[in-house]
């Protein structure tokens, strides 16, 4: 069985718990995802069932859209509300629109230090088994971009809870984002709630809940997976010659004289076979194609 599966991630797991709570209630022998969650974090999780775990890169590159809550005057160590905190003070001074203004400051490419707890590796270890032992962390700022942050709820008083919506690129770290707005409003910030809506083309509306998944059998899971060319959002090439199809299967690239060079500007495109099939995943070259993914 090979596909993609959109999770409803419940609260209290980890990513890497509800990968093996569905490979071992269907299984199955190659399960991934494309991109974690935080245990406490909920929404869209991109399950990888069999040979879609040979695209997962091109899922963990997707833009994330996520709905937050944060807040304002508390400073936690994990940067959310699972953390000890480590500060407190009242931010009922700090006006609505002094918020709507900081956040502002905030779209478009950032330099982001990212949580020393999490998943990074720091001389071959992950950051958070360091922090636990309370070592001393030091993690690189890297830039990231958020393309779209708006706030849609303050709640003011001496720890005003903020919602916010926001669209990110790839590697950014939401709970450092409420972190560095509440360190621009001087008054600290944790990410209390974080729900993501969309990664790529998904949307979390048209996701699964995990205790539903687990009431099915393997016959309805293979109903409800993506096809792997579906869920790739790159112009499909569809080849007719069987001798292709062929060679498509055994990792070979195709000249342009074996099919009709898309008019898409784009570097990769999918093959398909008259039947539908999703065969690979190849590079466009000056004289051909090259594969990259063999399904």
């Amino acid at each position: 069985m090979d596909g993609v599966l959109l999770v409803n991630k419940p609260p209290e797991i980890t990513s890497y718990k509800v990968v093996e709570k569905i490979k071992r209630h269907f299984g199955l022998k190659k399960v991934g995802h494309g991109g974690t969650l935080d245990p406490f974090a909920t929404g869209l999780l991109v399950i990888l069932i069999g040979k879609a775990t040979r695209i997962s890169r091109f899922f963990l590159d997707d833009d994330k859209s996520y709905e937050g809550t944060m807040v304002l005057g508390q400073t936690t160590d994990t940067y959310d509300v699972k953390g000890k905190i480590l500060s407190s003070m009242s931010a009922e001074h700090v006006s609505a629109e002094t918020i709507k203004d900081a956040t502002k400051n905030f779209i478009g490419e950032i330099s982001q230090t990212p949580p020393i707890f999490s998943a990074i590796k720091v001389n071959g270890r992950k950051a958070y088994e360091l922090a636990r032992k309370d070592q001393d962390v030091q993690l690189k700022p890297r830039n990231v971009s958020v393309y779209e942050l708006s706030i849609k709820d303050i709640s003011i008083g001496k720890h005003p809870k903020i919602r916010f919506q926001t669209r990110v690129s790839k590697g950014t770290y939401i709970r450092s984002l409420a972190h560095d707005i509440g360190e621009s409003l001087k008054v600290g910030a944790y990410l209390e709630e974080l729900h993501r809506t969309a990664s790529g083309l998904f949307k979390v509306d048209a996701a699964h809940d995990l205790s539903e998944i687990l009431a099915w059998d393997n016959k309805k899971l293979g109903r409800k997976i993506i096809n792997m060319c579906d869920a790739l959002d790159f112009p499909s090439i569809e080849i007719k010659d069987e001798s292709s199809v062929t060679k498509v299967k055994n990792g070979h690239g195709l000249s342009y004289s074996e099919f009709e060079k898309p008019i898409a500007k784009s570097r990769r495109v999918k093959i398909i076979s008259m039947s539908g099939e999703c065969l690979a995943l190849h590079r466009l070259e000056d004289e051909g194609t090259k594969a990259e993914v063999v399904f």
